[in-house]
């Protein structure tokens, strides 16, 4: 339970418009685009609730869900429900002591409140929770000491503020210079997507209160949110299991990029979205060296795919006509496009789906992603070779291990045919390359004129 009863919210109301009758002081916020005076009060720390929809708490908040098997709706219930309460007071002061920006230590030894909360008129805390989860756990636990926090100063904001108001309030707050600990990537793009597709809010103020630079970021960043939900949902099999997204931040922002940009075309996106998954899943193996991968997914995705083939003993087939015409799968079913497009079938495409379903083996994902790492670091050599002229020995070196290695006494006799066949054609490209060669010595050698 909370560490103070839910008073009720009539009550709440009540007591707060008696108190901004007579305030401490104004401060002033920008509300609805123009410099608001604000009352502030003090208010006993039991009277003002927590903010359910508060952004930084919604990963925790499935957390939670899932740890005690609660319904997904569970937090989105009422604010005056106390069992909610209690959930979100101990989700706030975890994040109270964050080390990285520990407001619970900060109060704690200066038992002093250093910043002045941020309320509804009817009580609800719109900036400023973790400060009041840990004002009010520190004041239960020592009232001598902590006296300071049996009320706090509070700013009322208009009671014509409607939920609009308080989503764009709370994104400009949070995004401020002096914010003291950032939203995480993926609660940023769940509060975006909540705005955008349940508030209704304009493009245009949600690109000036979250400092957009264009309006087509917002929908990258609501892309990166989706590919982060396809991976748990469908390639780790964990739906809204937010917390294995939480470090993957650059990785799922580096494949939304690949496969926005890509000019390698749509039957690769299914196979090229797979490598990302499975180097997202296997990140914890790999440490940092994670997002050094991007190539494999992106403009060397050819390359990776015939050495991870050659690798699994998978043919890459040929085909006259593209797979799927519709583009990645979360816009097949929305793309305007679609019914202009029109098959290419005079082109020749690879098809990737054997490789697809190869990298989809949740059960060997591991090894699967220390071949990835095997076959990047090989592509890598690959690119230093060809820059320094060495490509040409390099293959003709690999060529003739992979000759020393054939041994006939172990071939099946029903192969032996086909073998000859191999090795004279083997033959014929060596005698080939062989007399090139000698000619560009020779004209090496020959005197400048």
């Amino acid at each position: 339970m909370p560490t103070n009863p839910i008073i009720d919210k009539a009550d709440r109301v009540a007591i707060i418009d008696q108190e901004i009758k007579r305030p401490i002081r104004k401060e002033q916020l920008n509300f609805r685009n123009r410099m608001t005076d604000l009352p502030v009060v003090r208010l006993e720390v039991g009277l003002p609730i927590y903010r359910i929809k508060n952004g930084r708490t919604t990963v925790e908040q499935q957390l939670h869900i899932n740890k005690h098997n609660l319904g997904e709706s569970y937090f989105e219930g009422s604010e005056e429900n106390a069992s909610v309460q209690a959930a979100q007071e101990e989700i706030l002061l975890r994040l109270s002591k964050d080390p990285k920006a520990s407001i619970f230590d900060e109060l704690e030894h200066r038992a002093l409140q250093t910043q002045t909360l941020l309320l509804t008129s009817h009580g609800t805390v719109l900036n400023g929770n973790r400060r009041l989860a840990a004002m009010r756990r520190l004041f239960s636990k020592d009232p001598e000491k902590y006296q300071r926090f049996s009320h706090v100063d509070v700013a009322i904001l208009p009671r014509e503020a409607r939920e609009k108001d308080l989503e764009l309030l709370e994104a400009e707050l949070q995004l401020a210079p002096e914010t003291r600990l950032e939203y995480g990537w993926v609660e940023r793009r769940l509060k975006l997507r909540h705005q955008v597709t349940v508030l209704k809010i304009s493009r245009a103020l949600i690109k000036s209160t979250y400092r957009f630079k264009k309006e087509q970021d917002i929908n990258i960043e609501l892309s990166q949110l989706a590919l982060a939900e396809e991976y748990l949902a469908e390639h780790l099999r964990k739906p809204r299991a937010y917390e294995e997204v939480a470090n993957s931040e650059q990785l799922f922002k580096d494949l939304e990029d690949s496969l926005r940009r890509s000019k390698l075309g749509r039957e690769s996106e299914e196979a090229r979205r797979t490598v990302g998954f499975v180097l997202a899943k296997e990140a914890g193996n790999l440490g940092g060296r994670v997002y050094r991968f991007k190539p494999v997914f992106d403009k060397d995705f050819p390359r990776f795919a015939e050495l991870f083939a050659q690798r699994e003993g998978i043919t890459l087939p040929q085909t006259q006509q593209l797979p799927d015409h519709q583009g990645p799968k979360s816009n097949r079913k929305t793309d305007p496009m679609q019914k202009l497009s029109t098959p290419e079938s005079s082109t020749p495409v690879t098809d990737y789906s054997e490789v697809t379903a190869k990298l989809r083996d949740l059960q060997n994902s591991k090894s699967i992603g220390l071949s990835i790492t095997e076959i990047a670091e090989e592509m890598r050599g690959e690119g230093i070779e060809k820059s320094t002229g060495l490509a040409a020995l390099k293959s003709a070196q690999t060529a003739n291990v992979k000759l020393q290695e054939i041994d006939l006494s172990t071939a099946d006799p029903s192969t032996l045919g086909a073998i000859e066949a191999q090795l004279d054609t083997a033959i014929a490209r060596a005698n080939s390359l062989k007399a090139e060669a000698t000619k560009i010595v020779g004209r090496s050698k020959e005197p400048v004129q």
